[in-house]
């Protein structure tokens, strides 16, 4: 598991010197709708990559080749990025394709490893959370320091340092094998059904992926949007991904006594300050202040009781499955917030999308089955 965390927190950080702000980086030299674009073929990417590597595990088991494909691709596509500048614009949907691919081929790699190499599961993501202080006190700072002195340009000095961490994580993993099963696609479509447990919690997480995928991109365009210059932007920023550690602290310490009333609670929070901004600009600050703080509390919560009930012996069906669900979610918000930002605002395309914490947070407990998470 040492292996595992420490890889996990290397990309995590040098995603963050990237990832974070690649949709505020193509609304900046673009449009609200080229982020969205992005958005949508990268989703339908990632949902395809995901079967591909389905069929692809009968013959190569090795967790390990997936992996370090996906870490590659990313590499290749963050260059590409540098290499077209300004013409990004033009190759939204190829840029958005290419991205899932590598986002589909390393997650494939690195579930699968996770799956075999880790029995406490809750318990990793909370080490993970701890490790990753440093990467939520180092990214923002990092992130904003450059933007600030060197504005736009800062942005390819930022992939430039992401690729370098990203090149690390190749060789910090340990592999894992799936076992000699051979993938039934008929099955993995199937599975939700055949383990209606594994389907309801499943239907759950699918609603705050939605919520989450979306609030990710549009998140940085508000806070940019409010203050309208990277200095501010950045520090706020800071502050914002700092408090987000109150959570990882909360989540240790009542996930094993109320996990369905800390779900039940973040999300009435989240779609409440959601709904005020909508009302009122200013307010946008409260809502990505209860979004920073609440968010992590929820999304492992869930997704550990979805690991949980898979079968180990049809791994990659159920993780095909799970796939499935959560990037039609985020394929279908991603169109739905496409074709509505041609008449509203970043902030109001979150209200369209908050009720999905609170919807899957009564089916989480009405449906969540009794058990100690570790």
């Amino acid at each position: 598991m040492r292996s595992l965390l420490l890889s996990s927190w290397v990309y995590g950080f040098g995603m963050s010197l990237s990832s974070s702000v690649l949709g505020l980086y193509l609304y900046v030299n673009s449009s609200l709708y080229s982020s969205l674009l992005f958005l949508l073929f990268n989703s339908i990417s990632i949902f395809f990559t995901y079967i591909m590597v389905g069929f692809l595990s009968s013959k190569v088991k090795d967790a390990l080749t997936y992996y370090r494909l996906g870490i590659a691709t990313t590499i290749l596509f963050y260059f590409i990025l540098i290499y077209l500048g300004h013409r990004t614009f033009l190759f939204i949907p190829y840029l958005g394709t290419l991205y899932g691919f590598a986002q589909g081929l390393y997650w494939s790699g690195w579930d699968i490893i996770f799956y075999y190499r880790t029995n406490k599961k809750l318990q990793f993501f909370n080490r993970s959370a701890y490790l990753g202080a440093i990467t939520t006190l180092a990214g923002p700072a990092i992130v904003g320091s450059i933007l600030t002195f060197l504005g736009n340009s800062g942005y390819v000095i930022l992939f430039i340092l992401s690729t370098s961490i990203l090149l690390l994580t190749l060789v910090l993993v340990e592999s894992a094998h799936l076992p000699s099963t051979n993938f039934d696609l008929k099955n993995s479509l199937r599975k939700h059904i055949q383990d209606s447990a594994y389907g309801r919690m499943l239907i759950s997480l699918t609603l705050v992926a939605g919520f989450n995928y979306i609030a990710g991109y549009v998140n940085p365009i508000i806070l940019f949007s409010l203050f309208k210059n990277y200095e501010d932007f950045s520090i706020v920023n800071y502050f914002l991904s700092t408090i987000s550690l109150i959570s990882v602290y909360l989540r240790g310490k009542l996930a094993k006594l109320y996990p369905t009333r800390i779900y039940f609670i973040a999300s009435v929070f989240i779609l409440y300050s959601s709904i005020m901004m909508f009302f009122d600009f200013r307010t946008a600050l409260l809502y990505l202040f209860s979004y920073s703080v609440l968010s992590p509390l929820i999304y492992p919560l869930i997704d550990v009781d979805v690991w949980d009930l898979m079968n180990g012996m049809r791994l990659m069906e159920y993780l095909v499955n799970r796939q499935i669900f959560l990037n039609s979610s985020r394929i279908t918000f991603s169109m739905i917030t496409y074709v509505a930002a041609s008449s509203l605002e970043p902030t109001e395309l979150i209200v369209i999308v908050a009720p999905l914490l609170l919807t899957s947070a009564l089916i989480y407990k009405k449906f969540r089955p009794v058990k100690d998470l570790t």
